[in-house]
């Protein structure tokens, strides 16, 4: 059994997850119909992003050096890697491959905002999915909740990462590119049980 901590009002309770494998399951049965679709407007908005840039006058500013619109199509993140990754906790490939998604971006000076932007539509269509496939059971609607959170944590951490980089002088200046991000369980076990 897991568990979490929610905050109901100003007193924290504790949520627990009965199967955390479930949980995963549960979470990729409503998220893996939909990752294709969700990578292909990531990489729209981030051309779009990139040929604004490309196309703003001079006046505004220096110009990073460009990235090439075939890098930009092609970060999308493998389904299967992703898969992996929530349901074996594989996360080194899916950590490197959110890494390169996001490289281009911290390297256009792109604002770090499009991602959070990015993650928080992909929320709105999933939390309508995950609440209309496991509303009857709280049990497992609050474990694929879970589930969705570490997902998009280890994204948003891995992608904060890559910014920061972007803003060192260099790689070697900080001892060399950070460890990737280990995800915290789901939830964590419950003492004594």
């Amino acid at each position: 059994m897991s568990q979490a901590i929610r905050l109901q009002g100003q007193r924290a309770t504790s949520v627990y997850v009965e199967d955390e494998e479930q949980a995963k399951r549960d979470f990729w049965s409503v998220y893996a119909p939909c990752h294709e679709a969700f990578q292909a407007q990531v990489a729209a908005d981030l051309i779009g992003l990139v040929t604004d840039l490309a196309d703003a006058p001079p006046a505004a500013g220096p110009h990073p050096s460009p990235v090439p619109l075939p890098v930009v199509r092609d970060i999308v993140i493998d389904g299967e890697i992703a898969r992996r990754a929530m349901l074996y906790d594989e996360w080194g490939p899916y950590v490197e491959q959110v890494r390169r998604q996001g490289r281009p971006g911290a390297q256009l000076g792109i604002a770090f905002a499009f991602w959070g932007a990015a993650i928080s539509d992909t929320r709105e269509q999933l939390v309508p999915a995950i609440v209309m496939t496991y509303g009857a059971e709280p049990d497992r609607l609050q474990g694929a909740w879970l589930a969705m959170e570490q997902l998009y944590s280890v994204t948003i951490v891995t992608l904060a990462e890559v910014y920061l980089e972007a803003r060192s002088p260099s790689p070697a200046s900080n001892g060399g590119a950070p460890a990737a991000p280990k995800p915290r369980r789901t939830a964590r076990k419950r003492q004594g049980a």
